[in-house]
């Protein structure tokens, strides 16, 4: 399967979903017969379609026929979002509504009810800016794809992708492009369901402010299913608001000894929590540039603790021990269930929390180049 632009900016993140005490209700939608046909390339085989938002899953395979036509019926709650994929890159999402859908793979191109019509118009952008990024990731050798995708993403530093800038630069352009589209896709459809599944797929990498924009009761799509996980994440980011004062917890650290946050924070420096797990694959990986902060600032003042949702002992101190990471580590060990993750609201990781001198939040969610950029200007680094 190729890979998106929606998977990649995903992998950044882990995300669960945790109780709290807001409570959100999604509004209740019959589940309907629904027809789709098709064409593709014959070579194709067979096509794949499954739900994705509010759920991701119920997989239906459909053989192809020696022209490229397909046809797939179901019954499927009203509203639902759902992909359709033939193992070429033509994937498209949709909405499952009484309207019978026609998807041209081949031309990008969906025609059903004036509402498919109109998601078509930025699913068929988002498609058209997936053919070319393929062009440049297909056209790199594999051990340069990594670099490239997390230069893009401000995961690494000019030095570290300087051979491969150009793809880097034309990489951060097309996903440039994806924001825009996805802005369009939600402010164009304030009036309907549309932006349920722009937020959905894409709320890890939205900032508080721009997420309190379109959160509002009245909004069509506020209670359809797939906003639960959108609200919840927002209401996650209420309780770790930059310009709150921090939220003192107790943890045990890995000697099993209990500390309180408040014996590291509002003593005079700045300190930097690191909420994250050993299971976490985007995690781990932000490890060696951690390291790297630890090695520069923490003799200039800077406090790292290191705030663990595993529920494997060994498994969270092997981490510790194999990547040598030798700042302040605390975990109650609950996974997705610590007090760490109710308390700020956390519920995808990695995260970060910086935090001032007197106790105040800095900034949040800032990692490789820009976390690096931050600290530069605090500490002031030239």
């Amino acid at each position: 399967m190729k890979k998106t632009i929606t998977t990649i900016l995903l992998a950044l993140f882990t995300l669960t979903g945790w109780a709290q005490t807001k409570v959100f209700t999604p509004e209740k939608s019959d589940t309907i017969d629904f027809v789709i046909t098709g064409k593709t390339a014959p070579s194709a085989e067979s096509v794949m379609f499954f739900t994705v938002a509010p759920i991701r899953g119920n997989q239906t395979k459909a053989k192809v026929g020696q022209d490229g036509s397909f046809r797939i019926t179901g019954r499927l709650p009203y509203g639902t979002f759902v992909q359709l994929g033939d193992g070429l890159g033509n994937d498209q999402r949709f909405i499952i509504d009484e309207t019978p859908i026609h998807f041209d793979m081949l031309k990008g191109v969906i025609t059903g009810s004036p509402l498919n019509n109109k998601m078509n118009l930025y699913q068929h952008r988002e498609w058209e800016l997936e053919k070319q990024l393929d062009a440049i990731i297909d056209s790199l050798p594999e051990e340069a794809r990594t670099i490239v995708e997390e230069g893009a993403l401000g995961k690494s530093s000019p030095a570290e992708y300087e051979p491969y800038k150009k793809a880097v630069e034309q990489l951060k352009g097309y996903l440039s492009q994806y924001e825009e589209i996805k802005a369009a896709a939600i402010n164009d459809n304030l009036d309907n369901i549309i932006p349920a599944y722009y937020l959905h797929v894409t709320l890890g990498d939205m900032t508080y402010d721009e997420l309190s924009k379109y959160l509002k009761e009245d909004r069509a799509f506020a209670h359809h299913p797939a906003m639960e996980k959108v609200w919840k994440y927002y209401w996650g980011l209420e309780k770790r608001a930059v310009g709150l004062q921090y939220h003192d917890l107790e943890l045990p650290d890995t000697t099993g000894i209990s500390h309180r946050l408040s014996e590291y924070v509002g003593k005079g420096h700045y300190v930097l929590l690191d909420f994250w797990a050993s299971w976490c694959g985007p995690c781990m990986g932000e490890m060696p540039t951690m390291k790297e902060i630890y090695n520069t600032y923490a003799a200039r003042g800077l406090q790292m603790i290191g705030i663990s949702f595993d529920s494997k002992r060994d498994a969270w101190l092997n981490a510790i021990r194999h990547l040598e990471l030798p700042w302040v580590h605390l975990s109650d060990l609950k996974g997705w269930k610590s007090i760490a993750s109710e308390t700020y609201g956390v519920r995808a990781i990695p995260e970060t929390v910086l935090i001032t001198p007197d106790g105040k939040i800095l900034a949040i969610g800032l990692r490789g180049q820009e976390l690096k950029e931050k600290l530069a200007e605090i500490f002031d680094i030239k």
